[in-house]
């Protein structure tokens, strides 16, 4: 009898004995509340993640061309103060034109031949020889080597003959800048800065940029041209790379490197998509269409702020 009571004592609701737990499952609504909250959690991080990489690469950038202004001071020191040469002509017909200036080649990522002296197809995109060896490359022993120093990670553009490479160089000097630079015709009042020691009037050495990054759509030597105030451009050949968060990095002749932000960047930069990346349009003969951009912010008489009036008013000064 006492067994009997006993057991029927240990006994709870549903037949369950002391000591097991009743097993339960999710409902489908607590699932689907959970999903949620996963992936508003998700989307609240995402642009933290993404802002981090944009920054890092910001980073990495100023740090790149901070060493390439580094180098091209070096240069100059060694050379009784000449700039490294930046005769695009030469750059393109590198095989011709050894020793002389501050990066050979002409990458042109779509496979195309540009002209009849350039090296024909994209081989100018991947050859990192073209940075590093001191024959083609007259800062390359002050660069140690480094072919990342050239080349944005943020960079969207790769090359047709190989898919899984991306162009190795990314940056340009400004035109005004070059031992071997001649002044264009009618603009001889506009100064070209031959020595370090042109950079000690006018504009400073810490105002004039040298080094920056340049979009795939529009690289192809190594010259960044720009036109002087006096021209009254609306439009600049070469197209500065947005590709920090719609900034670029610049590198100036003390040596520093700093981020700029273009303030007309977005649509109204007036970029052919015909060719998009990632095999972007950079051959000669479309260049005029690809690259050229209209500043949509301040006009030819009022340049300031302007995308294209800061590219001027730091490119060159007048004598």
């Amino acid at each position: 009898m006492d067994d009997d009571v006993s057991r029927r004592k240990s006994l709870i609701p549903g037949g369950l004995t002391q000591g097991v737990t009743a097993l339960r499952a999710f409902t489908l609504i607590e699932l689907l509340v959970v999903i949620a909250i996963i992936a508003i959690l998700a989307a609240m991080l995402m642009p933290v993640l993404h802002s981090a990489e944009v920054r890092a690469q910001t980073a990495t950038c100023i740090n790149n061309q901070g060493q390439l202004a580094k180098a091209w001071v070096l240069y100059a020191t060694d050379n009784n103060d000449f700039t490294p040469g930046n005769k695009w002509q030469d750059e393109k017909d590198w095989t011709a034109h050894t020793n002389e200036n501050w990066v050979s080649g002409w990458e042109d990522p779509t496979g195309s031949v540009p002209n009849g002296s350039a090296n024909s197809g994209d081989a100018d995109s991947t050859n990192t020889t073209l940075l590093v060896s001191p024959v083609y490359s007259t800062i390359a022993q002050f660069t140690s080597g480094q072919p990342g120093l050239f080349q944005c990670p943020a960079n969207i553009v790769v090359v047709r003959s190989s898919p899984a490479t991306k162009l190795v160089r990314t940056v340009s000097m400004n035109s005004w800048v070059g031992f071997n630079r001649t002044n264009d015709s009618g603009f001889a009042n506009y100064r070209v800065y031959t020595k370090t020691t042109t950079m000690t009037s006018g504009l400073g050495p810490s105002d004039v940029f040298v080094f920056i990054e340049e979009r795939g759509e529009s690289i192809d030597d190594g010259f960044f041209a720009v036109p002087p105030p006096a021209q009254g451009a609306t439009t600049v050949e070469n197209m500065p790379s947005d590709n920090h968060n719609r900034a670029g990095v610049l590198a100036f002749g003390d040596g520093h490197a700093e981020e700029h932000r273009w303030m007309g960047m977005g649509p109204n930069w007036n970029v052919n998509t015909s060719d998009a990346p990632p095999y972007a349009n950079s051959t000669y003969a479309e260049q005029a269409l690809c690259t050229k951009w209209i500043d949509p912010i301040g006009s030819v008489s009022t340049r300031n702020p302007g995308d294209l009036g800061w590219l001027e008013a730091h490119a060159t000064c007048r004598q």
